[in-house]
């Protein structure tokens, strides 16, 4: 996924949103897919922003809590401490 342009992401994780509610295996895909992204753009120009978006894209379609629940389980088993 091209983090650049911020309307793109808005309609692509609106689409995303849209799946993962109505099948929780695709919606652990997903994160742990964006983790992986999210790991590999990290030393990107603007990363914060990009994250943000995203996360905030996430929580404003589905639960925050579940959100952070498969987040959390997803970082809590990374492989990069400092990520």
């Amino acid at each position: 996924m091209n983090f650049e342009n911020s309307r793109l992401v808005k309609r692509i994780m609106l689409l995303v949103c849209m799946m993962s509610t109505k099948n929780g295996d695709y919606s652990r895909k997903v994160m742990s897919q964006l983790i992986d992204r999210f790991h590999i753009i990290r030393s990107q120009p603007k990363f914060d922003d990009k994250i943000k978006q995203v996360i905030q894209e996430l929580c404003n379609s589905i639960s925050s809590e579940q959100v952070f629940m498969e987040f959390a389980s997803k970082l809590e088993n990374h492989w990069d401490l400092i990520f």
